[in-house]
């Protein structure tokens, strides 16, 4: 709900429900999102019967049992009273009176207590001289009585804070009623701490059926999601060839499921093709700065992490083996609370990579080594891929600007490596300082095979 404010001890499954620790907002919002189920069950449940009628496991009886109409066991709990620091009024005054007594008694002494210091103010206006005179509130200061800095008051009146033009006061009598209100407010405390943790012991002997149902409907909320994400334009089933020694994964015109709605024609679709023979397992990709090289294998490593939930991917078409890990490298980050620089989270995560991969995974690795100097940087690029190509023998694909690598790896192992770029136009530019002339580039973000001699990280600049 809007507005609704949440404790920090609100629970994201009902599981705190059983060990007793659940607040008063964390079950408020799931009998809130039952109820809402629960309303809508008298559509719902036909739909459920016959679109999942193949998946018995994904709507099992309890999901049934809990929004059959009229089953209502999660709605006692009153949904107007989360505004409250200390939930005492969580309870509607129905339920407290005829369920917990002492809250009900608590509250009306709070009540009475009120009143009781409301009954001074008549006395207090005449001692004033001011008839419209109300109580006020001051940095969490209840019952302050706020008059000109001129006006006498009499000797028991303890001054609490003042201004120019002000003097705020708290009389002997009101002084004497807020130390009932404070004893009745910790008696409703007390009270409501009580009352709740009676409530969840009540709502705790159906903890496992809740726990089921809820388990239940997260299924098919998944599910639903599924779907939608199937019938959205450009998405297509993957096909996922039968368990073989080695991976592989086919895209065409994959894009980016969550850029490429925001730039609609404007994002450039790419093609990929690894393991499947005459394709190698490796690619090595280079191009400019700001060519496309890290959204295009981005792209990628989306297509295969919905292929892997089960869901349909945003390409032409599709065919992606079952993989057993997908390990990525991308950006540049560093952890300062732990001491890590750039430089060691790219060799840390780099590092997972290499002891963790098999032949049935996907490695994703953009840049790496850009975190140190050049020459060392190529070392540990070339000693990395050397690695995933002859050891792992995984499916890789790697952005780099180090095309002396490449040329390396493509030379020594050419039955592994292929290599692309991203195109690009070049045109005579202005000439700069010096006399040198730095071209204007046009980025295509198009994969094109080949391998990028420059970057053009001037003309980017510029």
């Amino acid at each position: 709900r809007p507005g609704t404010r949440f404790d920090r001890r609100m629970p994201s499954s009902p599981f705190p429900l059983e060990q007793g620790v659940v607040r008063e907002h964390g079950y408020s919002e799931v009998a809130a999102a039952v109820e809402a189920v629960e309303l809508a069950a008298p559509a719902l449940l036909p739909r459920m019967r016959a679109e999942f009628a193949d998946l018995a496991h994904a709507a099992p009886q309890e999901a049934e049992n809990l929004i059959a109409p009229g089953a209502g066991r999660w709605t006692h709990l009153a949904l107007d009273g989360l505004d409250s620091a200390d939930g005492w009024d969580i309870f509607p005054a129905t339920t407290a009176r005829a369920r917990f007594p002492a809250l009900a008694e608590a509250r009306e002494m709070v009540t009475a207590a009120e009143e009781a210091l409301e009954a001074l103010l008549p006395g207090i206006r005449r001692q004033t001289k001011k008839e419209k005179l109300v109580y006020k509130t001051v940095h969490k200061e209840e019952y302050l009585v706020e008059v000109p800095t001129s006006l006498k008051v009499p000797s028991d009146w303890a001054l609490l804070s003042s201004t120019k033009q002000h003097k705020r006061y708290r009389p002997a009598e009101v002084a004497e009623g807020m130390r009932s209100l404070a004893r009745a407010r910790e008696r409703r405390a007390v009270a409501a701490n009580e009352a709740w943790a009676q409530f969840l012991r009540a709502v705790g002997t159906h903890y496992a059926p809740l726990a089921a149902a809820v388990r239940s409907l997260a299924a098919l909320d998944a599910l639903l999601s599924l779907a939608a994400v199937a019938a959205t334009e450009g998405y297509v089933r993957p096909n996922v060839p039968s368990q073989s020694e080695h991976a592989m994964l086919r895209l065409e015109g994959a894009i980016h499921p969550v850029l490429a709605p925001l730039l609609g024609n404007r994002f450039v679709p790419n093609d990929f093709e690894l393991g499947a023979p005459p394709a190698r397992r490796c690619l090595i990709v280079t191009g400019p700065n700001m060519g496309g090289k890290s959204t295009a294998a981005r792209s990628l490593a989306m297509c295969a992490l919905m292929s892997q939930a089960g869901s349909f991917v945003p390409a032409a078409s599709a065919s992606l083996s079952a993989l057993d890990a997908l390990y990525t490298r991308m950006g540049a980050s560093d952890n300062i609370m732990l001491g890590r620089s750039t430089f060691l989270e790219e060799l840390n995560e780099a590092g997972a990579a290499l002891s963790g991969a098999t032949c049935r995974s996907l490695v994703i690795l953009d840049e790496l080594g850009r975190g140190t100097s050049t020459y060392d940087g190529a070392a540990i690029a070339y000693a990395t891929l050397s690695y995933l190509a002859e050891r792992t023998r995984c499916l890789t694909v790697f952005a780099t600007h180090y095309p002396d690598v490449v040329r390396s790896l493509v030379k020594e192992r050419p039955a592994d490596v292929a290599t692309s770029r991203m195109d690009y136009v070049q045109e005579a530019g202005e000439a700069g300082e010096g006399g040198k002339t730095v071209p204007r580039v046009t980025l295509l973000y198009r994969m094109v095979p080949g391998i990028a001699d420059r970057s053009f990280g001037v003309s980017v600049a510029r």
